[in-house]
């Protein structure tokens, strides 16, 4: 009768956790159900330059990688052309909008000069395991970021990715060396179900 009890409360305990962890499930679907994806890519022009902002998909499944991708071409009257930027033209600032908590991409800041052949665009993966926390920030996002660093996955919710290129190119205007300045923003938004 003893190990029948045991059983039984072993077996509703089961059952219990399950449940709850059913409907945690079904509130995180419902709290994403509020969002909807408008732009999983975006292309924009600003003078010699295409920028473009892509993620192969609107929706993603737990624990899938999402795949993000920047690219720049040259359209210009050249047959190429240098930019110069820190270790990369592409930034890529992602926030999730329902813990609304901003994931930092952290770069450094060198110098380096690139050429683009005109017609073969510069192309850089968005890497997802970038990020970082303080000892001030609350336990939650601290836990979040952990997990995004440690599996290199983003955890379920609604994305908003503000990618930016940012980089100058030298020209030479009335026998003077000018830098033109670019920095051109678009953003994309995707989910990531639970």
């Amino acid at each position: 009768m003893k190990k029948l009890f045991m059983l039984l409360t072993v077996m509703f305990v089961f059952m219990l956790s399950s449940c709850s962890s059913n409907e945690e499930s079904k509130k995180k679907e419902s709290i994403l159900d509020e969002y909807k994806v408008m732009n999983s890519h975006s292309e924009v022009r600003v003078k010699d330059f295409i920028y473009r902002i892509v993620s192969e998909k609107q929706e993603y499944a737990n624990n899938e990688k999402v795949k993000i991708y920047a690219e720049l071409e040259y359209v210009g009257n050249e047959e190429q052309v240098t930019i110069y930027h820190a270790a990369s033209p592409f930034y890529f600032n992602l926030k999730e909008k329902t813990r609304n908590y901003d994931i930092v991409y952290g770069m450094n800041q060198p110098l380096v000069k690139t050429t683009i052949v005109k017609g073969k665009p510069l192309r850089e993966e968005y890497f997802i395991g970038n990020g970082s926390y303080s000892g001030d920030d609350p336990k939650e996002y601290v836990d979040f970021m952990k997990k995004i660093m440690d599996t290199k996955r983003l955890p379920y919710g609604y994305y908003i990715l503000n990618g930016n290129a940012d980089f100058y190119v030298e020209t030479v205007k009335s026998g003077k060396n000018v830098q033109i300045e670019y920095n051109i923003n678009s953003p994309i938004d995707f989910k990531v179900n639970e």
